[in-house]
C-alpha cells in the first residue's frame, strides 16, 4: 500500500476524524439495531457498488458504544478535561460545524441505517475529467424528518474544504426504501456495528483521471488504501465489553504484483497449530509475534529487507561510513542465514523500566545440526564484521552452548546471544534475555503455558475458534500479535513524549493540548490487543480485538509498511550499485565445507 506524503492538515483531519467519533458520545441514547433488509435497502440507494462504503445498520448505537469503550473512558476521564476541549475545538475548526449540535438535531429524526459511500460521478461536460463524490446516506423517519434534516445540515461554500463542503445529503424516509441489490444485501448480511467495504484497485484507477484540485487535502489520503493488488477490501466491527472485536477479508488480484502482495502470499495456507512455536519462547512477556510463512519466495526483497535489518542492528555510524559499500547489497549476503530456516517463527519481549529491549526471537530450522550451524555463524558473522564466540560456561539448551557477541552495540540488540538446539535457532538481545530463555525452559514457564487472551480468528475447518492447546486440528491462523497493552502503552506513551522531536503522527506535530498530561490514565484500561491473519489462496482473513474499530486493520497495515519499505529500497538503491554487488558475487569462488567448530575442554 503506498503512503503519501502527509500534509499537516490531511494529519490533523485524521485525528479530528477520530474525534469525531468520541465526541458523538455526547447525548447518547439507546436504541434497537433495525434489522440488516433496512440497510441493504438504503444503500441500494446508491446505485452500483460505491468505490467505498462506511455503513451503519444502526448509527444511533455508536454513541452508547463509543461511551461504553475503553478509549471513551479514556477520554471522559476528569484528567483528561482539557484535551477533550481541545479535541472538541479542533473538530470544530477542521470542519467549520458545531458537531454537537448537528448530531442532536439528527437523531430524533433518524431510524437507524446510515452510510457514507464514495462514487464516481459522470463528466459534467464532454472532456472534463470524471469527479469523486461522497455522499450521506440517512434512514429518517418521514418527510418532515427528512427536511428538517436537510435543514440541520451544515451550509459550506462549494469551494471550502472542509468535509461538509465535499459530502452531499441523501435523506430518505424509510417507507420509501423499497428495493434492494445484490451487493447492498451481501453488505448487510454480515455482522457488525460498523461495516467497511472498499474497492481498492478500482478506486485507484478513479483517482488517476481526477483532478487533484477537485479534491479536498483529507481526501487526498484515500491514495494510502487504493492499493492496486487489492479488488476487495472488508472489514467488519462489533464491540465486546470495553473494546472492539473486527473481521477483516482482502482479496487479492489474481496477477497482483509487488512487495505487499507477495507478503501476504508468503503466509502459510495451512498453519499448524502454534503449541510449539510458542513452547519455544519465555512464558509472561509484554508483546509476542508468531509467523509461518515461506519469505523464501520474496527473493530479491527478501535480501534487501535483511539488508535493512542490518543498518537497524549496526547503527547510523556504520551505515554512514559502510553502508553503501558494494559487499553489503551484495545478493546472496546472508543466505546461511536463511537458508536453514523452515519457516515458523516467534517474537517475545517487552522494554525495561530503563528503556533497553528485552527480545527473545526464535526460528524453526530444517534439520540442519547444531554443531554446524554453530560453526557456520560464527565464521560468516564475523566475515560481516561481527565477532561471535561460543561460550562454553553459559547456560545451555539440552547440551548446546550459545554463541554470543564479542562487541556492545545500539539498537534492538545491544548484545545478541544466539541460542541453538534440535530444530531452534534463538536470538536474544542480551545475555539478559538469553538467561531468561533458559530459566523459563528449567521451570516450564514457557508461553504455551500462558493463561492467553481467547483467539479471534475462527478456522475454516471448524464452526468454533481454534482452541490454544488443540494438538492436530490445523491452526486458524499463520500470523499472531498479541500485546499487553496495560504494560505496554504507558511505557510507550510516555517514551513518545520525551522523544528529541516531540510527539508526531507521521509528519503532523501533536498538539501539546491533546495530550493527557500523566500516562497513568491508560493503567489497565486497555487489556490485550490481539491480532490473527490466515490466507486462503489469494484470500486473506484477518481478526483482532483491541480498544478501537478497524484495529483489525493492524497487521495488513504493518505488512504493507513492511513492503513499502522493501520497495523504496530497491527503488533508491543505484542501478550501478547492485550491477557491482553481483559481478562481486560471481567471481567469488565455491566455498568448502565449514568443519563442526572445535569444543574447548572443560576449564579452559
Amino acid at each position: 500500500m503506498k503512503t503519501p506524503t502527509k500534509h499537516p492538515c490531511s494529519q490533523a483531519g485524521t485525528w479530528a476524524a477520530v474525534l469525531l467519533l468520541a465526541t458523538l458520545a455526547v447525548g447518547a441514547r439507546g436504541a434497537e439495531a433495525p434489522a440488516n433488509e433496512a440497510l441493504a435497502k438504503l444503500l441500494a440507494v446508491a446505485g452500483d457498488e460505491p468505490l467505498a462504503t462506511i455503513a451503519f445498520p444502526d448509527l444511533r448505537r455508536l454513541p452508547q458504544i463509543l461511551n461504553a469503550s475503553a478509549v471513551g473512558k479514556v477520554y471522559y476521564d476528569e484528567q483528561y478535561g482539557g484535551g477533550r476541549e481541545a479535541a472538541e475545538k479542533m473538530l470544530a475548526d477542521w470542519t467549520g460545524a458545531d458537531v454537537k449540535a448537528l448530531w442532536d438535531a439528527l437523531l430524533p429524526q433518524l431510524t437507524g441505517p446510515a452510510a457514507l459511500v464514495l462514487t464516481q460521478a459522470p463528466a459534467e461536460k464532454p472532456g472534463d475529467p470524471p469527479q469523486l463524490r461522497a455522499t450521506l446516506l440517512l434512514a429518517v423517519i418521514d418527510a418532515e424528518g427528512a427536511e428538517a434534516v436537510k435543514q440541520s445540515w451544515p451550509k459550506a461554500a462549494p469551494q471550502a474544504a472542509s468535509p461538509f463542503a465535499f459530502v452531499k445529503l441523501d435523506a430518505r424516509p424509510a417507507k420509501e426504501l423499497t428495493e434492494a441489490a445484490a451487493w447492498s444485501k451481501e453488505t448487510a448480511a454480515t455482522p457488525g456495528f460498523l461495516r467497511v467495504r472498499m474497492r481498492p484497485r478500482a478506486l485507484r484507477q478513479a483517482l488517476k483521471g481526477i483532478d487533484k484540485a477537485a479534491l479536498p487535502p483529507w481526501l487526498e489520503q484515500l491514495k494510502a488504501v487504493a492499493e492496486p493488488s487489492l479488488e476487495r477490501a472488508t472489514l467488519d466491527s462489533e464491540p465486546e465489553g470495553t473494546a472492539f472485536v473486527d473481521h477483516v477479508t482482502l482479496e487479492l488480484a489474481e496477477k497482483a504484483e509487488g512487495a505487499f502482495p507477495a507478503l501476504l502470499k508468503a503466509l502459510r495456507a495451512k498453519p499448524r497449530p502454534w503449541n510449539n512455536l510458542m513452547a519455544a519462547l519465555p512464558g509472561g512477556q509484554e508483546m509476542s509475534l508468531l509467523a509461518q510463512a515461506d519469505f523464501k519466495t520474496l527473493g530479491e526483497a527478501l535480501n534487501v529487507g535483511m539488508q535493512a535489518l542490518e543498518r537497524e542492528l549496526r547503527g547510523k555510524k556504520w551505515t554512514r561510513n559502510h553502508g553503501e559499500e558494494e559487499e553489503t547489497s551484495a545478493p546472496g549476503r546472508f543466505d546461511f542465514i536463511t537458508g536453514p530456516l523452515s519457516g515458523a517463527f516467534g517474537l517475545a519481549g517487552g522494554l525495561t523500566l530503563t528503556g533497553e529491549p528485552h527480545i527473545v526471537s526464535v526460528a524453526a530450522t530444517n534439520g540442519v545440526k547444531p554443531d554446524d550451524l554453530r560453526a557456520s555463524l560464527i565464521e560468516k558473522l564475523g566475515l560481516l564484521g561481527g565477532e561471535f564466540q561460543t561460550k562454553e560456561k553459559s547456560a545451555r539448551i539440552g547440551d548446546h552452548a550459545p554463541i554470543a557477541s564479542a562487541f556492545q552495540g545500539r539498537g534492538l540488540m545491544p548484545a545478541p546471544v544466539i541460542g541453538l538446539s534440535e530444530g531452534w535457532v534463538w536470538l536474544c538481545s542480551n545475555t539478559t534475555a538469553y538467561n531468561d530463555l533458559t530459566l523459563a525452559f528449567a521451570s516450564s514457564k514457557v508461553m504455551a503455558s500462558d493463561p492467553l487472551p481467547p483467539p479471534v480468528l475462527k478456522s475454516p475447518e471448524a464452526a468454533e475458534p481454534a482452541k490454544p492447546d488443540a494438538k492436530d486440528a490445523p491452526g486458524a491462523s499463520a500470523f499472531r500479535l498479541d500485546v499487553n497493552l496495560n504494560a505496554v502503552l504507558p511505557m510507550v506513551y510516555a517514551a513518545w513524549l520525551l522523544s528529541p522531536e516531540g510527539p508526531k503522527i507521521g509528519g503532523w506535530k501533536v498538539p501539546e493540548t491533546l495530550l493527557p498530561k500523566n500516562p497513568g490514565l491508560f493503567n489497565k484500561r486497555f487489556g490485550h490487543f490481539l491480532a490473527e491473519l490466515a490466507r486462503d489462496g489469494n484470500t486473506i482473513r484477518g481478526a483482532a480485538r483491541g480498544p478501537l474499530p478497524g484495529v483489525g486493520l493492524a497487521p495488513v497495515a504493518f505488512m504493507a509498511a513492511c513492503a513499502q519499505a522493501l520497495e523504496d529500497l530497491q527503488e533508491h538503491r543505484a542501478a550501478e550499485l547492485r550491477e557491482r554487488a553481483k559481478l562481486l558475487n560471481e567471481l567469488k569462488t565455491p566455498e568448502a565445507p565449514v568443519p563442526p567448530a572445535p569444543v574447548p575442554e572443560p576449564g579452559k
